[in-house]
């Protein structure tokens, strides 16, 4: 005669990040490449490289950094935002972009920001 098994209840493994698909990141990499195109057009900075390059670096960086932020390992979402503010004023010509502060959304539905 077999010994009686104890069932041990099972957890659910945690799910899985979704992996950034070149789809998913092309929206962002275009919203940034807009308003890098559209600063440089109005004369408010001069690019130091190509606004398609600079937008895919950031959108790589947020990533990265933002990865980092959730896995608590090295950087903290205020150094995270100085370092993206840093890189963005070093490729905008800006002397100083770290006392921009954050849009806020009035209606997530209709897009307002203040």
């Amino acid at each position: 005669m077999l010994p009686a098994l104890r069932v041990l209840p099972t957890r659910a493994p945690p799910p899985r990040p979704r992996r950034p698909t070149p789809q998913s990141l092309r929206p962002q990499a275009q919203l940034y490449e807009d308003l890098l195109d559209a600063g440089s057009d109005q004369g408010a900075f001069t690019l130091a490289l190509p606004a398609a390059e600079a937008a895919r670096n950031l959108v790589a960086l947020e990533d990265a950094y933002g990865y980092h932020i959730i896995a608590r390992t090295s950087v903290t979402s205020e150094q995270a935002r100085a370092y993206l503010l840093r890189y963005a004023s070093h490729t905008t010509d800006r002397i100083d972009l770290t006392s921009v502060t954050a849009a806020k959304y009035d209606s997530p539905a209709t897009g307002t920001v203040t």
